[in-house]
């Protein structure tokens, strides 16, 4: 990556795609290489967005709904705002009630900034529930 902007828009577009199309191959950069992680706090954050992702992946919805709250917590402190709520319907494959706030929070967001599309999009969002490492 050439710069912190380009990892972001990366992790936006790539931890997603793994999600969707169900390949823990795309997620190999963020979780086979330490360096990623040594680069700081935004990295550190896509690194537990790509855990949640890959947990979610194996059917492990308990350690998604932690790796995802570590992201979405470092990413909004860190002012990415945008990264904290697109991780939002990714984290509510989980189910969980924290998953089911962050849809809130992100459709807020979203209201809040004009994009009627991306809130109707959430507010019709119908997240597919994991059973063994797949949809449901």
């Amino acid at each position: 990556m050439h710069d912190v902007e380009d990892f972001a828009l990366t992790s936006r577009v790539v931890l997603p795609a793994a999600l969707l199309t169900g390949d823990r191959g795309l997620l190999t950069l963020w979780l086979d290489d330490p360096g990623v992680a040594a680069g700081g706090a935004l990295y550190q954050a896509a690194v537990d967005h790509a855990r949640g992702v890959d947990a979610v992946l194996r059917g492990d919805l308990e350690a998604a709904d932690q790796s995802f709250t570590r992201a979405a917590t470092a990413y909004l402190r860190l002012g990415w705002h945008v990264l904290a709520h697109e991780l939002a319907w990714q984290w509510a494959r989980t189910g969980s009630a924290a998953a089911e706030q962050a849809l809130g929070e992100a459709a807020a967001f979203y209201a809040d900034k004009g994009a009627t599309w991306r809130k109707e999009w959430l507010a019709n969002y119908k997240p597919a529930r994991i059973s063994d490492g797949r949809p449901t």
